[in-house]
């Protein structure tokens, strides 16, 4: 530590003060009358006592600031991530007997390493974790885990290097080359795992709808590889509930085989259906975990239909049109307003285009659909008469608005529950065009939930741009609002960027399925999904309402889990706010039911459903390690790759790197001398003991 004193003033100012300290005690102490017979020691005693007590307080005048730096030094950091998904355990490690013998090595060169740096050791899989517990069962391989967790967690850290140990093997997450770049120090690998190919034959693609309609037949993709098995046959099979639906021989006629399977298959019973699909495995096959998969379609008996009203025709109705053309759960109508003859009460879903407008006032036409409690989505728009429109009473008032329109951009609301989203639909809607919307003040009912708000020259407002109002106190009819036209723009742009219209389709999808669904007097509200992955997160959320049908969470709200054993396990919802959810976790694959019941004013409520958990079985679909991958991954960033049996060599390398060496932080603190309780005491000491020894001296 490093200390000294510095002022405000200039330190002769010092010389000033220590004249004038002397001064005062010389005058007060030399030729005293009254001293003159007390000896000139104890009167050089006084005389510094007087002395240093008025240099002190005058040396306070300068405003004196003691400064100490600490030097702190940081030894660098060494992070080393495990890849601890299933396809190291099943592809063993490269000449190793088994993956023990691996780890055996790991962790000698971990203790090694520990004692010449700052070592930090992590997994990844499908996720980043700091719980260092190789068991090698991670159902998914995502290097970008890697590096989003080190570069948020270790800002402004002496990194001295990042090591990967890994078969070079990912399925998930962008292509790791793209991230590592981002990375300012050396990244090493450890080579793990076998790059020649085995006897093998491969289930490696299973496809099909999610939805299908009772009685119809949908179909099924499977991508079936082979390796090595030139003049063999193999069976495809596809069972549905433990029930063989269909069974197809097939010859081998290559060594290098694929084939594309196209298959249509029936749908005879209704609710989500799960059929496996598997190969007969082959003798000598190196890998017989990878020859199944499953698919889970729902099948429903009953079509949706939607009518769309428009003011005029408009390309956003085209784009709304294409977005479903595929989904057979939906039936759709399209007319102008001024050609419309069908009655309302056919229709589930109502889509309003620019209406009302100035010449289609349709006050009649919204009071018949709301007394047939039938949900309405508007499209507001240039067309649109804002005025009456504010006249349909929809929880919806624009004020303030002059018959002006402006240019709005969406953001997404992170807080939205209504349905779920991809955990990237938040980065596709980014930068979309903007949508030309009315100006104005919106002011909207307590019952909205906003799923894009609007920001208008790159500002972020409060006002919202498509959201949905579900008011079960009032007219019990849900309300759905894009306050904007242009949204065919926003399907062009997804396509230009990702070469599909997936992600708006699936909006518009979403959209239309919340809306379209009947709305129920319910008292309690459970969501959850219909399919999950094995390695996924299984969360419930679910809402309470009070007889004014206002959410609040006062009971206790319990929830039932059945498993297809039969075997029942039970859990209580935490909550949240005013409503309830639960992280049940990750779940084996398999069917389950739920139920949730609470008990509230002598009066039982409670919800029955259901879902499936899907085995996820993508690590076992290719064993055949990546080790240029590895190398490149290594080579962007200056560092090296290292095969499993070389971790003495990978530790010396560490060692005569001269890019990893120790630095030295430096912390500067200030602090006013004047702060300093005990330099009061101090003076006080001093003035107390020059006043004793006077008396004592007989001075007084």
């Amino acid at each position: 530590m490093h200390i000294n004193i510095f002022t405000e003033y200039s330190f002769w100012f010092i010389i000033i003060i220590f004249l004038f300290a002397f001064l005062s005690a010389w005058f007060l102490y030399h030729n005293s009358k009254k001293l003159a017979e007390i000896g000139n020691k104890k009167l050089f005693l006084l005389a510094t006592l007087r002395f240093l007590t008025v240099f002190i307080i005058s040396f306070f005048i300068l405003s004196p600031v003691l400064k100490y730096i600490k030097f702190k030094l940081e030894k660098p950091k060494i992070i080393l991530v495990q890849d601890n998904s299933e396809s190291i355990k099943l592809a063993h490690n490269q000449g190793y007997k088994s993956s023990k013998d691996y780890l055996n090595l790991l962790y000698s060169f971990i203790n090694n390493t520990k004692e010449e740096f700052d070592l930090l050791t992590y997994t990844f899989g499908d996720k980043f974790s700091e719980n260092f517990d190789l068991k090698f069962d991670e159902k998914e391989t995502n290097f970008n885990k890697i590096f989003e967790a080190v570069q948020s967690k270790f800002v402004n850290y002496n990194i001295g290097a990042l090591i990967i140990a890994s078969d070079g093997i990912f399925n998930s997450g962008d292509n790791p080359l793209y991230s590592v770049k981002n990375l300012n120090f050396p990244v090493y690998t450890i080579a793990l795992g076998d790059t020649s190919k085995k006897k093998d034959i491969i289930l490696k693609n299973v496809y099909s709808n999610k939805i299908a309609f009772l009685g119809d037949f949908f179909p099924i993709e499977i991508n079936v590889n082979a390796n090595d098995f030139k003049n063999s046959e193999a069976v495809l099979k596809i069972e549905n509930e433990g029930k063989t639906v269909y069974t197809e021989t097939f010859f081998i006629n290559e060594n290098e085989f694929s084939k594309l399977f196209n298959i249509n298959l029936e749908a005879k019973e209704k609710g989500l259906q799960r059929y496996k699909v598997s190969v007969s495995p082959l003798k000598s096959e190196f890998n017989k975990a990878n020859n199944y998969g499953n698919v889970v379609v729902e099948v429903i008996d009953d079509k949706t239909k939607i009518l769309i009203l428009a003011n005029s025709v408009h390309p956003d109705i085209t784009a709304i049109k294409q977005a479903l053309r595929f989904d057979k759960n939906y039936e759709i109508d399209f007319f102008t307003i001024d050609d419309f003859y069908k009655n309302v009460s056919d229709y589930q879903l109502i889509i309003l285009h620019q209406l009302p407008s100035a010449v289609f006032n349709i006050q009649n036409l919204i009071k018949e659909i709301k007394n047939k409690q039938i949900p309405i989505l508007f499209i507001l728009g240039t067309q649109t008469n804002v005025k009456n429109f504010n006249l349909l009473k929809t929880d919806l008032q624009i004020v303030n608005n002059n018959s002006n329109m402006e240019d709005v951009n969406p953001y997404f609301n992170s807080n939205f529950k209504l349905f779920e989203v991809d955990e990237n639909f938040a980065e596709l809607f980014k930068n979309v065009p903007p949508l030309y919307s009315p100006f104005g003040d919106y002011n909207v009912s307590n019952y909205s939930e906003n799923l894009f708000f609007q920001k208008i020259l790159g500002v972020k407002t409060e006002k919202p741009l498509v959201f949905f109002i579900n008011n079960l106190t009032n007219e019990n009819t849900k309300y759905g609002f894009i306050c904007g036209e242009g949204i065919w723009k926003w399907r062009m742009n997804i396509f230009v960027k990702n070469k599909n219209y997936k992600a708006f389709d699936g909006l518009i999808t979403k959209i239309v399925h919340y809306l379209s669904i009947n709305i129920k007097k319910d008292r309690l509200m459970v969501f959850s999904n219909n399919i999950y992955k094995e390695n996924e997160d299984i969360i419930l959320k679910a809402d309470f309402y009070n007889e004014s049908y206002e959410l609040f969470n006062n009971p206790d709200l319990k929830l039932q889990i059945t498993n297809s054993e039969n075997k029942k396990f039970n859990f209580e919802f935490l909550k949240s706010q005013n409503s309830y959810y639960i992280n049940l976790g990750s779940l084996e694959a398999g069917k389950y039911y739920y139920k949730v019941n609470t008990e509230f004013e002598n009066k039982n409520y409670f919800k029955e459903s259901g879902f499936t958990v899907l085995k996820v079985n993508i690590e076992s679909i290719n064993l055949m390690a990546n080790h240029n991958l590895l190398f490149q991954i290594a080579n962007e960033n200056g560092g090296k790759m290292f095969y499993s049996n070389n971790l003495n060599q990978l530790f010396q390398d560490l060692k005569t790197n001269e890019n990893i060496v120790t630095i030295s932080h430096s912390t500067t603190n200030l602090q006013d001398l004047i702060n300093f309780k005990w330099l009061f005491f101090i003076i006080i000491v001093f003035i107390s003991a020059e006043w004793f020894l006077r008396k004592y001296f007989g001075s007084y």
